[in-house]
């Protein structure tokens, strides 16, 4: 069978990003509500709630457009305390203009778009 381009849309889709739900096994009737996921990229009111939203999922594609910004894991066990959390670290930096420097991975060596950075963050 051949497919051509035409088939296809190229429409992006990111998902699951460590999230999952538990089917029902033999008798049992119901949907596990157990928080499953990928610590880092589960956003506060899933943990919290277990309820997925669409909400839900942008905040883990922001964790990873962090990721991309910074250089950094989500979670890193190995950096000093108080930047173990990606999130909760870049936090206070996205807010001011000074301190969204301190976000940018340092190995671009300022060869990056700033208006693009600012963008993403």
């Amino acid at each position: 069978m051949v497919i051509s381009k035409q088939h296809f849309e190229y429409n992006a889709k990111l998902s699951d990003f460590g999230l999952a739900k538990d089917a029902p096994e033999g008798d049992k009737t119901h949907v596990s509500t157990r928080i499953m996921g990928t610590y880092g990229y589960a956003a506060p009111e899933y943990v919290m709630t277990g309820h997925l939203t669409a909400k839900s999922g942008v905040y883990s594609f922001r964790v990873v457009l962090l990721e991309m910004l910074t250089g950094r894991r989500s979670m890193d066990k190995n950096r000093p305390n108080g930047e173990h959390n990606l999130v909760e670290w870049a936090r206070p930096h996205l807010g001011e203009r000074r301190r969204f420097y301190k976000l940018i991975d340092p190995r671009l060596e300022g060869h990056f778009s700033i208006k693009g950075a600012q963008k993403a963050a």
